[in-house]
């Protein structure tokens, strides 16, 4: 479904999808990402002074307790 939505919005994306749960299965496929849609992995920290391009971090589910808040509120990219 969501690959559906994401063709039908127009943008010009590519939806790389993850069946990972550690920050070992995430890197590299998630580094350069200028967004996430996030299921099962944690969002930590040491994940998102990593990104280097990410400009949303989106929870697939309920809540948001996967994300740190507090990391992602501080951190800023160059161009972001």
């Amino acid at each position: 479904m969501e690959v559906e939505e994401f063709q039908a919005s127009g943008l010009d994306l590519e939806l790389v999808r993850l069946n990972a749960h550690t920050i070992e299965e995430l890197f590299p496929a998630i580094a350069d990402a200028d967004g996430l849609l996030v299921q099962w992995a944690k969002i930590t920290r040491p994940v998102i002074s990593q990104l280097t391009r990410c400009k949303v971090i989106s929870r697939y589910g309920i809540g948001v307790d996967m994300v740190d808040l507090e990391a992602a509120k501080r951190t800023r990219h160059p161009g972001v």
